[in-house]
């Protein structure tokens, strides 16, 4: 939390910035969740957005769940189904407590049957280019990234 005006006794006193008010009003809209202090922070992320990845898959048509979009002759934003984490951490932990291997499949974009699939986790970098403010690069790698940077060069007209 935010602390008030004044307490510079604190530890938190440092964390009166902008960016807390960001994030404070993101929780607000439920748009971030906070885990615990004392639990596995990363169990949380990838429990709801496995959680989520299974809704999305079952909320569209046959013909979108069986698509592999590495082959798929239209590959647009459409044809992808499912969740992400957005996260430059491996998860090495939580694979080694995965069992079943499911996570380690899901996370690096392997299929149940080995195939290639969407890789769950998107890493991401923030870049200085002489601007004012940071421009956030998701992997531009990552089959979603790919697509969605294809469709701005189509439909966002160009400055020069």
């Amino acid at each position: 939390r935010k602390p008030k005006n004044g307490n510079n006794n604190s530890e938190n006193s440092l964390m009166m910035t902008e960016q807390v008010e960001i994030l404070q009003g993101l929780q607000s809209q439920n748009l971030v969740l906070c885990s615990p202090p004392t639990d596995d922070d990363d169990a949380y992320a990838i429990t709801i957005a496995r959680r989520e990845d299974v809704r999305s898959k079952s909320r569209h048509s046959a013909q979108f769940q069986n698509l592999n979009p590495n082959l798929s002759a239209s590959r647009d934003v459409l044809s992808i189904c499912g969740a992400f984490i957005l996260s430059n951490d491996l998860f090495r932990d939580a694979i080694q407590r995965d069992i079943s291997g499911d996570l380690h499949n899901w996370l690096r974009g392997k299929g149940c049957d080995k195939s290639e699939s969407l890789s769950g986790r998107i890493s991401f970098s923030f870049c200085d280019i002489g601007c004012k403010d940071l421009d956030f690069v998701a992997n531009p790698r990552h089959l979603l990234v790919e697509i969605i940077e294809q469709y701005n060069r189509k439909c966002v007209p160009s400055s020069f």
